[in-house]
């Protein structure tokens, strides 16, 4: 497999997809991740050689983070998260509107809090910018969102905190 130009080419139906983002593992420099449209998340362990289809819960992905321990997250219409090296995937959010998680950073002081921007597509107001805390026993929650939920979700940044469970 060969990428030039965005463009990844010797991949399982790959004639023309887009690569929106590459990922390199922190600590080993022959495992790699891309984001594909159309075709979600493909990683290699030896620096190209081969290729794995490791995402397919979403077509269209468009960012990858890693932590240090080797957590990766991945943003299509929701954000998701693998331990294993992208064996698995559990979705973080559950956005009722067709939206797209673009922009994914952790806290770099501490990796159980990220921020996430979101946009909408078509007639859906402009997108909204929201910080998630994973705390150790697995409960997520927002405890920043930018004032574009309210016209998203209908509802004040108060409520959607208070109501965080709906959105996990």
């Amino acid at each position: 497999a060969s990428i030039a130009c965005g463009i990844i080419t010797g991949m399982p139906g790959g004639g023309g997809m887009i690569m929106h983002h590459i990922l390199q593992h922190q600590t080993d420099a022959a495992r790699l991740w891309v984001a594909i449209s159309t075709g979600g998340v493909f990683c290699t362990e030896d620096g190209g050689a081969t290729w794995k289809h490791v995402f397919a819960q979403e077509n269209f992905v468009w960012n990858l983070h890693t932590l240090p321990d080797g957590t990766i997250f991945c943003g299509g219409t929701q954000l998701w998260r693998s331990t294993d090296h992208g064996q698995t995937w559990t979705r973080i959010t559950d956005f009722k509107e067709k939206r797209s998680v673009v922009g994914i950073e952790a806290h770099l002081g501490d990796p159980r809090i990220l921020w996430i921007s979101a946009i909408g597509w078509g007639n859906l107001p402009n997108g909204a910018i929201y910080q998630i805390v994973h705390r150790p026993d697995g409960f997520i929650y927002f405890p920043y969102m930018s004032a574009g939920v309210e016209r998203i979700f209908g509802l004040t940044i108060p409520e959607v905190q208070a109501s965080a469970a709906d959105f996990r």
